[in-house]
């Protein structure tokens, strides 16, 4: 069974205590960065989104601004971000609680960093509502950030193209281990989708998720699904991309990858936890 839902994500993050290999994976694919944080992150921006690989320590916990949770078994998707349109956090945070989302939490203070993802940089703003005790969101640091520089980040004109030829993330897809798990994702993720609506940045957004479960996982993939997790994601899906030189990437890296339905699919699971997934 697969459901395909509409969603609002400004960026999503990889955790893993070794950021700097699972980015030379990325960047053997074709992604283009022009970042180097040791003990980091490492940011790929595309036309709609972003994801970034971010480093914790084996053991350790995953720690943002006032949110911190036990890091688990890596490496993993362990953080998402809704996208936020405008630069007004509280108005954010009204349409969340007037959505009855469980969890919301304050407004952080704007935290700064700088910037450099094309020609032009600078210091860019965030400010982040984190979004705690949603299900089925509850093992992953969750929440909305507003970018108070978006014209340094996903709406810089100039910013670096990626050699594979890929220009948005068209969706994030789950595995859900059980119906129970199936049942949350699929009413929360609307819940949050509606809340959201009014004020997410509809023209930078990561605007599709897919819930698979495990037939759909093993037939789609074809491999066993995860063992344990609690709502997992299993593949990144990119669009515009260059399938042969994607393929011949992936082999130069060693890497298994299969065409099904006019996609390239390569299994990072073991640098990333998890596929990616190229389309035309």
């Amino acid at each position: 069974m697969e459901r395909v839902m509409p969603f609002c994500l400004d960026h999503f993050s990889i955790i893993t205590d070794k950021r700097r290999q699972a980015s030379e994976v990325l960047k053997g694919l074709g992604f283009v960065t022009s970042d180097t944080h040791k003990n980091g992150s490492t940011h790929f921006i595309f036309d709609n989104a972003y994801c970034e690989v971010f480093y914790t320590a084996q053991g350790g916990d995953l720690k943002w601004l006032t949110n911190t949770i036990p890091a688990g078994a890596m490496p993993r998707v362990g953080s998402y971000r809704l996208s936020v349109g405008g630069r007004d956090a509280s108005r954010v945070r009204k349409a969340l609680l007037a959505g009855n989302v469980d969890g919301v939490g304050e407004v952080n203070p704007v935290f700064r960093q700088p910037v450099r993802y094309g020609e032009e940089s600078g210091e860019a703003g965030y400010q982040t509502i984190f979004v705690i005790g949603q299900e089925p969101f509850t093992d992953v640091l969750f929440g909305a950030t507003t970018h108070l520089n978006k014209e340094y980040i996903v709406a810089l004109p100039s910013k670096f193209r990626h050699v594979n030829g890929a220009k948005r993330i068209s969706s994030l897809s789950f595995f859900c281990e059980d119906q129970a798990t199936w049942d949350q994702a699929v009413a929360n993720v609307d819940k949050v989708y509606r809340a959201m609506e009014a004020v997410t940045d509809h023209e930078h957004c990561l605007d599709t998720v897919r819930l698979l479960d495990k037939s759909a996982y093993e037939d789609e993939f074809g491999v066993s699904c995860p063992e344990s997790g609690h709502f997992p994601a299993a593949a990144a899906t990119f669009s515009g991309c260059v399938l042969h030189y994607v393929e011949e990437q992936a082999s130069d890296w060693g890497l298994h990858w299969f065409r099904r339905d006019e996609k390239v699919y390569v299994d990072t699971r073991a640098e990333l936890g998890i596929f990616l997934i190229f389309e035309p």
